[in-house]
Protein backbone atom coordinates (compact mmCIF):
# COMPACT_ATOMS: atom_id res chain seq x y z
CA UNK A 1 0.00 0.00 0.00
CA UNK A 2 3.21 2.59 0.59
CA UNK A 3 4.48 2.62 -3.15
CA UNK A 4 0.61 3.25 -3.89
CA UNK A 5 -0.04 5.89 -1.28
CA UNK A 6 3.24 7.46 -2.58
CA UNK A 7 2.62 7.66 -6.00
CA UNK A 8 -0.48 9.25 -5.63
CA UNK A 9 0.78 11.62 -3.26
CA UNK A 10 3.61 12.54 -5.64
CA UNK A 11 0.55 14.45 -7.89
CA UNK A 12 -0.38 16.48 -5.34
CA UNK A 13 2.23 17.04 -2.80
CA UNK A 14 5.94 18.49 -2.28
CA UNK A 15 6.87 16.19 -0.43
CA UNK A 16 5.18 12.94 1.23
CA UNK A 17 6.28 9.97 3.50
CA UNK A 18 4.33 7.20 5.28
CA UNK A 19 4.96 4.15 7.28
CA UNK A 20 2.81 0.74 7.63
CA UNK A 21 3.12 -1.16 10.99
CA UNK A 22 2.35 -4.72 11.53
CA UNK A 23 1.61 -6.84 14.67
CA UNK A 24 0.39 -10.73 15.43
CA UNK A 25 0.74 -10.99 19.37
CA UNK A 26 0.28 -14.33 21.86
CA UNK A 27 -0.35 -13.77 25.01
CA UNK A 28 -0.19 -16.46 27.96
CA UNK A 29 -0.86 -16.10 31.61
CA UNK A 30 -0.64 -18.72 34.35
CA UNK A 31 -1.21 -18.61 37.83
CA UNK A 32 0.63 -21.26 39.52
CA UNK A 33 0.99 -23.10 36.66
CA UNK A 34 -2.42 -22.97 35.46
CA UNK A 35 -3.58 -20.93 32.18
CA UNK A 36 -5.65 -18.42 33.10
CA UNK A 37 -5.94 -16.16 30.39
CA UNK A 38 -4.64 -16.52 26.82
CA UNK A 39 -5.41 -14.94 23.52
CA UNK A 40 -4.09 -13.34 19.90
CA UNK A 41 -4.58 -10.04 18.49
CA UNK A 42 -3.36 -8.09 15.26
CA UNK A 43 -2.96 -4.99 14.28
CA UNK A 44 -1.95 -2.71 11.17
CA UNK A 45 -1.72 0.82 10.40
CA UNK A 46 -0.79 3.55 8.31
CA UNK A 47 0.77 7.14 8.94
CA UNK A 48 1.04 9.34 6.40
CA UNK A 49 2.34 12.79 5.78
CA UNK A 50 2.05 15.25 3.36
CA UNK A 51 3.64 18.50 2.52
CA UNK A 52 1.75 20.74 0.23
CA UNK A 53 2.34 24.85 0.03
CA UNK A 54 4.62 24.50 2.81
CA UNK A 55 2.46 23.26 5.25
CA UNK A 56 2.58 19.88 7.11
CA UNK A 57 -0.72 17.14 7.19
CA UNK A 58 -0.75 13.98 8.82
CA UNK A 59 -3.06 11.34 8.95
CA UNK A 60 -3.32 7.40 9.77
CA UNK A 61 -5.78 4.58 9.37
CA UNK A 62 -6.73 1.08 10.17
CA UNK A 63 -7.94 0.30 6.90
CA UNK A 64 -6.79 -0.49 3.36
CA UNK A 65 -7.52 2.78 1.88
CA UNK A 66 -5.01 4.75 0.47
CA UNK A 67 -7.24 7.41 -1.56
CA UNK A 68 -9.26 8.18 1.54
CA UNK A 69 -6.10 8.39 3.58
CA UNK A 70 -4.78 10.60 1.38
CA UNK A 71 -7.46 13.35 1.06
CA UNK A 72 -7.40 12.73 5.09
CA UNK A 73 -3.65 14.23 5.21
CA UNK A 74 -4.42 16.80 2.64
CA UNK A 75 -7.14 17.96 4.30
CA UNK A 76 -4.98 18.22 7.66
CA UNK A 77 -2.49 20.02 5.61
CA UNK A 78 -4.73 22.85 4.39
CA UNK A 79 -4.70 24.13 8.36
CA UNK A 80 -1.34 22.43 9.11
CA UNK A 81 1.73 24.13 10.45
CA UNK A 82 4.77 25.35 8.32
CA UNK A 83 8.27 23.53 8.87
CA UNK A 84 10.90 23.49 7.06
CA UNK A 85 11.04 19.82 6.24
CA UNK A 86 13.42 18.01 4.67
CA UNK A 87 13.02 14.24 3.88
CA UNK A 88 16.14 12.16 3.75
CA UNK A 89 17.56 9.97 0.47
CA UNK A 90 18.03 6.91 0.35
CA UNK A 91 20.87 5.56 2.29
CA UNK A 92 22.62 2.09 3.10
CA UNK A 93 21.16 1.00 6.24
CA UNK A 94 23.23 -0.63 8.99
CA UNK A 95 22.62 -4.15 9.90
CA UNK A 96 21.35 -5.01 13.24
CA UNK A 97 19.56 -8.06 14.17
CA UNK A 98 15.78 -7.81 15.18
CA UNK A 99 14.29 -10.74 14.56
CA UNK A 100 14.65 -14.34 15.62
CA UNK A 101 12.52 -17.19 13.25
CA UNK A 102 12.42 -19.61 15.70
CA UNK A 103 10.56 -16.76 18.03
CA UNK A 104 8.30 -16.11 15.44
CA UNK A 105 7.36 -19.21 14.98
CA UNK A 106 6.53 -20.23 18.69
CA UNK A 107 3.13 -21.16 19.71
CA UNK A 108 0.72 -20.77 22.53
CA UNK A 109 1.65 -24.38 23.80
CA UNK A 110 5.00 -23.24 23.47
CA UNK A 111 4.59 -20.12 25.41
CA UNK A 112 2.52 -22.17 28.20
CA UNK A 113 5.66 -24.14 28.68
CA UNK A 114 7.50 -21.82 29.15
CA UNK A 115 5.95 -19.74 32.12
CA UNK A 116 5.71 -23.61 33.55
CA UNK A 117 9.13 -23.86 34.04
CA UNK A 118 9.77 -20.79 35.56
CA UNK A 119 6.38 -21.56 37.56
CA UNK A 120 8.19 -24.52 38.80
CA UNK A 121 11.83 -23.57 39.57
CA UNK A 122 9.95 -20.09 41.74
CA UNK A 123 7.22 -21.95 43.61
CA UNK A 124 8.49 -23.92 46.46
CA UNK A 125 7.44 -23.19 50.18
CA UNK A 126 4.19 -21.43 50.03
CA UNK A 127 4.94 -18.96 47.33
CA UNK A 128 2.07 -18.04 44.32
CA UNK A 129 3.79 -17.45 40.82
CA UNK A 130 2.01 -15.63 37.98
CA UNK A 131 4.11 -15.60 34.98
CA UNK A 132 2.44 -13.46 31.85
CA UNK A 133 4.03 -14.58 28.33
CA UNK A 134 3.92 -12.33 25.45
CA UNK A 135 5.20 -13.30 22.05
CA UNK A 136 5.07 -10.46 19.43
CA UNK A 137 5.87 -10.87 15.28
CA UNK A 138 5.67 -7.78 13.48
CA UNK A 139 7.17 -5.29 10.31
CA UNK A 140 8.20 -1.50 9.93
CA UNK A 141 7.77 -0.98 6.41
CA UNK A 142 8.96 3.43 5.45
CA UNK A 143 9.40 5.16 2.38
CA UNK A 144 8.85 8.56 0.99
CA UNK A 145 8.72 10.62 -2.55
CA UNK A 146 12.63 11.26 -2.65
CA UNK A 147 13.01 7.18 -3.17
CA UNK A 148 13.31 5.84 0.76
CA UNK A 149 11.59 2.43 0.61
CA UNK A 150 12.61 0.05 3.12
CA UNK A 151 11.22 -2.85 5.22
CA UNK A 152 12.15 -4.77 8.27
CA UNK A 153 10.91 -7.43 10.72
CA UNK A 154 11.16 -7.76 14.62
CA UNK A 155 10.00 -10.48 16.93
CA UNK A 156 10.13 -10.03 20.53
CA UNK A 157 9.45 -12.10 23.61
CA UNK A 158 8.50 -10.92 27.08
CA UNK A 159 8.25 -12.18 30.18
CA UNK A 160 6.75 -11.03 33.17
CA UNK A 161 7.13 -12.91 36.21
CA UNK A 162 5.32 -11.56 39.71
CA UNK A 163 6.25 -13.92 43.01
CA UNK A 164 3.95 -13.94 46.63
CA UNK A 165 5.94 -14.87 49.26
CA UNK A 166 4.08 -15.35 52.35
CA UNK A 167 5.88 -14.01 55.46
CA UNK A 168 5.26 -13.48 59.50
CA UNK A 169 4.70 -9.95 58.38
CA UNK A 170 2.24 -9.81 55.42
CA UNK A 171 3.27 -11.30 52.15
CA UNK A 172 6.05 -9.92 50.33
CA UNK A 173 6.24 -9.45 46.23
CA UNK A 174 8.71 -9.60 44.02
CA UNK A 175 8.77 -8.80 40.67
CA UNK A 176 10.84 -10.04 37.34
CA UNK A 177 11.06 -8.91 33.56
CA UNK A 178 12.98 -10.08 30.81
CA UNK A 179 12.67 -9.52 26.91
CA UNK A 180 14.36 -9.79 23.71
CA UNK A 181 13.99 -10.99 20.35
CA UNK A 182 14.33 -14.20 20.86
CA UNK A 183 13.33 -16.72 22.98
CA UNK A 184 14.89 -16.83 26.54
CA UNK A 185 17.68 -19.33 26.85
CA UNK A 186 18.85 -21.68 29.72
CA UNK A 187 21.27 -19.18 30.80
CA UNK A 188 18.91 -16.39 30.94
CA UNK A 189 16.39 -18.46 32.57
CA UNK A 190 18.72 -19.40 35.00
CA UNK A 191 20.33 -16.15 35.50
CA UNK A 192 16.63 -14.74 36.04
CA UNK A 193 15.30 -17.59 38.84
CA UNK A 194 18.38 -16.39 41.11
CA UNK A 195 17.75 -12.48 40.90
CA UNK A 196 14.26 -13.15 42.01
CA UNK A 197 15.56 -16.02 44.57
CA UNK A 198 18.18 -13.74 46.09
CA UNK A 199 15.49 -10.59 46.44
CA UNK A 200 13.54 -12.85 48.39
CA UNK A 201 15.93 -14.29 50.86
CA UNK A 202 16.78 -10.29 51.37
CA UNK A 203 13.18 -9.35 51.41
CA UNK A 204 12.03 -12.55 54.38
CA UNK A 205 12.15 -10.29 57.01
CA UNK A 206 11.83 -6.32 57.78
CA UNK A 207 14.22 -3.69 59.02
CA UNK A 208 14.07 0.13 60.31
CA UNK A 209 13.95 2.68 57.72
CA UNK A 210 17.65 4.20 57.35
CA UNK A 211 18.50 7.99 58.53
CA UNK A 212 17.09 10.93 55.96
CA UNK A 213 20.54 11.81 54.54
CA UNK A 214 21.44 7.81 54.03
CA UNK A 215 23.04 6.69 50.67
CA UNK A 216 20.66 5.38 48.39
CA UNK A 217 21.60 2.51 45.79
CA UNK A 218 19.43 1.80 42.82
CA UNK A 219 18.84 -1.34 41.16
CA UNK A 220 18.38 -1.09 37.63
CA UNK A 221 14.35 -1.07 37.51
CA UNK A 222 14.52 1.79 39.82
CA UNK A 223 17.39 3.57 38.12
CA UNK A 224 15.27 3.58 35.06
CA UNK A 225 12.22 5.66 37.11
CA UNK A 226 15.11 7.86 38.60
CA UNK A 227 16.86 9.10 34.81
CA UNK A 228 12.99 9.97 33.61
CA UNK A 229 13.48 13.38 33.71
CA UNK A 230 16.78 12.99 32.56
CA UNK A 231 14.96 11.85 28.65
CA UNK A 232 12.67 13.99 28.68
CA UNK A 233 15.62 16.75 28.91
CA UNK A 234 17.02 15.19 26.16
CA UNK A 235 14.27 15.20 23.68
CA UNK A 236 14.65 18.06 21.00
CA UNK A 237 11.94 18.94 21.80
CA UNK A 238 12.50 20.37 24.98
CA UNK A 239 15.35 22.36 23.71
CA UNK A 240 13.55 23.94 21.07
CA UNK A 241 10.87 25.18 23.45
CA UNK A 242 13.55 26.15 26.34
CA UNK A 243 12.01 23.79 28.89
CA UNK A 244 14.77 20.87 29.24
CA UNK A 245 17.59 22.40 31.79
CA UNK A 246 19.84 21.27 29.90
CA UNK A 247 19.27 23.34 26.70
CA UNK A 248 22.73 25.60 27.10
CA UNK A 249 24.64 23.30 28.52
CA UNK A 250 26.04 21.35 25.01
CA UNK A 251 29.67 20.62 25.32
CA UNK A 252 29.31 21.48 29.12
CA UNK A 253 29.94 19.20 32.49
CA UNK A 254 26.40 18.64 33.53
CA UNK A 255 26.70 15.23 35.44
CA UNK A 256 29.50 13.48 37.56
CA UNK A 257 32.46 12.02 35.14
CA UNK A 258 30.96 8.57 35.55
CA UNK A 259 27.88 9.04 33.76
CA UNK A 260 27.74 8.16 30.00
CA UNK A 261 24.31 7.70 28.37
CA UNK A 262 23.89 6.31 24.79
CA UNK A 263 20.93 5.75 22.49
CA UNK A 264 21.94 2.41 20.79
CA UNK A 265 19.14 1.06 18.07
CA UNK A 266 22.54 -1.56 16.92
CA UNK A 267 21.86 -3.65 19.78
CA UNK A 268 21.71 -6.79 18.40
CA UNK A 269 17.96 -8.77 19.66
CA UNK A 270 17.02 -6.03 22.01
CA UNK A 271 13.37 -4.07 22.34
CA UNK A 272 14.70 -0.70 20.63
CA UNK A 273 16.70 -2.04 17.83
CA UNK A 274 16.42 -0.80 14.26
CA UNK A 275 17.98 0.00 11.49
CA UNK A 276 15.94 2.70 10.54
CA UNK A 277 13.18 5.05 12.03
CA UNK A 278 9.93 5.49 11.33
CA UNK A 279 10.96 8.65 9.19
CA UNK A 280 13.80 6.80 6.68
CA UNK A 281 16.41 8.01 8.70
CA UNK A 282 19.12 5.57 9.25
CA UNK A 283 20.14 4.37 12.84
CA UNK A 284 23.66 5.30 14.72
CA UNK A 285 24.81 4.66 17.72
CA UNK A 286 24.19 8.13 19.39
CA UNK A 287 26.70 9.26 22.37
CA UNK A 288 24.35 11.75 24.69
CA UNK A 289 26.37 12.38 27.51
CA UNK A 290 30.31 11.19 27.81
CA UNK A 291 31.95 11.55 31.15
CA UNK A 292 29.41 13.61 32.17
CA UNK A 293 29.45 15.88 29.68
CA UNK A 294 26.58 16.52 26.91
CA UNK A 295 26.94 15.84 23.56
CA UNK A 296 23.25 16.24 22.15
CA UNK A 297 20.04 15.98 22.34
CA UNK A 298 17.60 13.65 20.10
CA UNK A 299 15.62 15.05 17.02
CA UNK A 300 13.33 13.96 14.58
CA UNK A 301 12.92 15.54 11.42
CA UNK A 302 10.47 17.99 12.28
CA UNK A 303 11.96 19.49 15.79
CA UNK A 304 14.96 19.22 14.23
CA UNK A 305 14.07 21.18 11.29
CA UNK A 306 12.56 23.87 13.75
CA UNK A 307 15.90 23.84 15.95
CA UNK A 308 18.04 24.38 12.35
CA UNK A 309 19.72 20.68 13.19
CA UNK A 310 19.45 17.28 11.21
CA UNK A 311 17.47 14.58 12.89
CA UNK A 312 19.33 12.15 14.90
CA UNK A 313 17.47 9.70 13.73
CA UNK A 314 14.63 9.13 16.20
CA UNK A 315 11.59 9.51 14.93
CA UNK A 316 8.89 7.35 16.01
CA UNK A 317 5.23 6.87 14.58
CA UNK A 318 2.20 5.74 15.88
CA UNK A 319 -0.99 4.99 13.74
CA UNK A 320 -2.44 8.48 13.79
CA UNK A 321 -0.16 11.27 15.21
CA UNK A 322 2.35 12.98 13.99
CA UNK A 323 6.23 11.43 14.07
CA UNK A 324 7.42 12.38 17.43
CA UNK A 325 11.12 12.00 19.02
CA UNK A 326 11.65 9.01 20.89
CA UNK A 327 14.33 6.65 22.11
CA UNK A 328 15.83 3.10 21.43
CA UNK A 329 17.68 1.66 23.66
CA UNK A 330 18.92 3.72 26.52
CA UNK A 331 21.93 2.89 27.61
CA UNK A 332 24.14 3.84 31.16
CA UNK A 333 27.26 2.56 31.19
CA UNK A 334 28.07 0.30 33.36
CA UNK A 335 30.90 0.57 36.14
CA UNK A 336 33.48 -1.75 37.73
CA UNK A 337 32.02 -2.14 40.81
CA UNK A 338 30.40 -5.89 42.18
CA UNK A 339 26.90 -5.58 43.94
CA UNK A 340 28.96 -6.67 47.10
CA UNK A 341 31.27 -3.78 46.62
CA UNK A 342 28.66 -0.73 46.37
CA UNK A 343 26.81 -1.89 49.20
CA UNK A 344 30.08 -1.92 51.43
CA UNK A 345 30.94 1.43 49.96
CA UNK A 346 27.37 2.43 51.27
CA UNK A 347 27.37 1.36 54.64
CA UNK A 348 24.30 1.86 56.06
CA UNK A 349 21.50 3.17 53.64
CA UNK A 350 18.78 2.17 51.20
CA UNK A 351 18.71 -0.66 48.73
CA UNK A 352 16.12 0.52 46.02
CA UNK A 353 14.19 -2.33 44.11
CA UNK A 354 11.09 -0.43 42.38
CA UNK A 355 9.47 2.45 42.93
CA UNK A 356 5.93 3.82 42.08
CA UNK A 357 5.05 6.56 39.85
CA UNK A 358 4.77 8.81 42.61
CA UNK A 359 4.92 12.71 41.68
CA UNK A 360 7.75 11.33 38.54
CA UNK A 361 9.64 14.13 37.46
CA UNK A 362 9.93 17.42 35.09
CA UNK A 363 12.20 18.06 32.32
CA UNK A 364 11.88 21.53 33.73
CA UNK A 365 13.44 20.98 37.20
CA UNK A 366 13.97 17.13 37.47
CA UNK A 367 12.56 17.00 40.73
CA UNK A 368 10.95 13.42 41.78
CA UNK A 369 8.97 11.99 44.80
CA UNK A 370 9.06 8.40 44.72
CA UNK A 371 7.31 5.78 46.69
CA UNK A 372 9.67 2.57 47.24
CA UNK A 373 7.79 -0.32 46.00
CA UNK A 374 10.40 -2.64 47.41
CA UNK A 375 13.56 -1.73 49.30
CA UNK A 376 15.72 -2.83 51.59
CA UNK A 377 18.02 -1.60 54.80
CA UNK A 378 21.62 -1.97 54.48
CA UNK A 379 23.47 -1.99 57.17
CA UNK A 380 27.05 -2.30 57.91
CA UNK A 381 27.64 -3.22 54.07
CA UNK A 382 25.09 -6.09 54.46
CA UNK A 383 21.28 -6.43 53.37
CA UNK A 384 19.42 -6.65 56.60
CA UNK A 385 15.36 -6.44 55.16
CA UNK A 386 13.32 -5.09 54.06
CA UNK A 387 11.64 -1.73 54.61
CA UNK A 388 8.71 -0.35 53.97
CA UNK A 389 6.76 2.90 53.98
CA UNK A 390 9.04 5.35 52.58
CA UNK A 391 9.78 7.65 49.53
CA UNK A 392 13.15 8.90 47.86
CA UNK A 393 13.12 12.31 46.82
CA UNK A 394 15.51 14.75 45.58
CA UNK A 395 16.52 16.08 42.27
CA UNK A 396 17.99 14.25 39.85
CA UNK A 397 20.30 16.83 37.90
CA UNK A 398 21.92 17.40 41.26
CA UNK A 399 21.93 13.85 42.67
CA UNK A 400 24.16 13.04 39.12
CA UNK A 401 27.12 15.10 40.40
CA UNK A 402 27.08 13.26 43.73
CA UNK A 403 27.59 9.73 42.21
CA UNK A 404 29.04 7.30 45.27
CA UNK A 405 29.42 4.37 42.77
CA UNK A 406 28.41 2.85 39.38
CA UNK A 407 27.97 -1.25 39.05
CA UNK A 408 28.93 -3.39 36.85
CA UNK A 409 26.08 -5.92 36.47
CA UNK A 410 23.95 -3.72 34.03
CA UNK A 411 20.51 -5.65 32.65
CA UNK A 412 18.09 -4.92 30.66
CA UNK A 413 14.78 -3.10 31.98
CA UNK A 414 12.94 -3.23 28.96
CA UNK A 415 14.24 -1.14 26.08
CA UNK A 416 16.79 0.33 28.52
CA UNK A 417 20.29 -1.12 29.77
CA UNK A 418 21.39 -0.24 33.11
CA UNK A 419 23.46 -0.77 36.00
CA UNK A 420 23.16 -0.07 40.07
CA UNK A 421 23.35 3.49 40.93
CA UNK A 422 24.77 4.51 44.40
CA UNK A 423 23.96 8.00 44.90
CA UNK A 424 24.48 10.95 47.26
CA UNK A 425 21.84 13.70 47.82
CA UNK A 426 18.83 11.60 47.62
CA UNK A 427 16.59 12.00 51.08
CA UNK A 428 14.93 9.38 52.45
CA UNK A 429 11.67 10.13 54.38
CA UNK A 430 8.20 8.01 55.46
CA UNK A 431 5.24 8.03 52.88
Amino acid sequence: MITRLLDAARARTQLADAAAKTDETLTVRLRDGEVVAAHTSEQAGHNLRVVVEGRIGVAGTTALDPDALLGAALASAAAGEEAPLLLPSPSPLPRVHTHVPRAAAATMTELGQLGRLLTTRLSQGGRSVTVHVERSVGSVQVGNTRGVDTEYHVTLVALDIDVVNPSGDGNVHVVAHLAGADLPDHAAIDGLVADVEQRLAWAARSAPAPAIAAPVLLLPEAVRAFLAPVQQALVGKAFLLGTSPLADSLGEQVMHPGISLTDDPLRDGQAGSRPVDDEGVPSFRAPLIEGGVLRRCIYDLETGALAGRPSTGHGRRSTFAKPQPAFSNLVLHAGEHSLDALLAAMGDGLLVEAVAGGTGGSSRSGTFTHPVVLGYRVQGGEVTGRVEGVVIAGNCFDALWSVGGIGRDARWIGSSFLPPLLLEGVTVAPR
